[in-house]
């Protein structure tokens, strides 16, 4: 293991996993709520229509797999960069919904372009990311390790995000999430850079 705690880009992919975890729990776990509480849905379309962000993830995965293929091992990095760089934007974009717009379909349109834009790179991070780094040898713990720093920000978008909502409405709980995508971007291009580096000296990643 002392391989992968010691390996800068080993570690930018934990952070980057425990980002998009906090978001993507978020809207797992909150969607209804929100859809509910301040759209002003009924609890029964507010159910159905949450299921928007879980089944245009999948499309994602499919998606974002089939082009990580042709792009290439680096080429991961760069999806991610994009990714998260327009999963802020939509965020920004739910920030100026206001309450009982249930008539308005660009809050469902906002939500479905996250669930795109993230959840397709996200699945890389304890999939293809810890192959590479782990290999036959270590595969499954690098795939661990990721995956449970990742859940440690299921744990803030449960509480966390409870009481940002509170104190700060959803508009807070949005900017917040958009504040995390853009530190996971910027993350997302160090370790496009480190990738770089590492692939024009012959090297794996450090």
């Amino acid at each position: 293991l002392l391989p992968l705690v010691r390996s800068r880009a080993f570690l930018l992919v934990c952070l980057l996993s425990l980002g998009c975890t906090i978001i993507r729990e978020t809207f797992n776990i909150w969607t209804p709520v929100y859809l509910r509480d301040y759209l002003g849905y009924s609890m029964s379309n507010a159910a159905r229509m949450s299921a928007i962000f879980p089944g245009v993830g999948a499309v994602s995965v499919l998606a974002t797999g089939w082009l990580s293929d042709r792009l290439g091992v680096n080429g991961r990095s760069l999806i991610l960069i994009v990714g998260l760089g327009a999963t802020a934007a939509a965020l920004l974009v739910l920030t100026t919904m206001r309450s009982s717009s249930s008539g308005s379909l660009l809050p469902l349109l906002a939500i479905g372009t996250i669930a795109f834009c993230l959840l397709g790179p996200y699945s890389y991070l304890a999939g293809a990311f810890a192959l590479d780094f782990g290999g036959k040898q270590a595969g499954a713990a690098s795939s661990g390790i990721i995956d449970g720093v990742g859940y440690l920000g299921a744990v803030v978008a449960g509480d966390s995000v409870a009481r940002v909502s509170v104190s700060f409405g959803w508009q807070g709980v949005f900017e917040t999430l958009a504040f995390v995508s853009v530190l996971s971007a910027l993350g997302a291009g160090c370790l496009y850079f480190l990738g770089a580096k590492a692939a024009a000296t012959g090297q794996h990643l450090p």
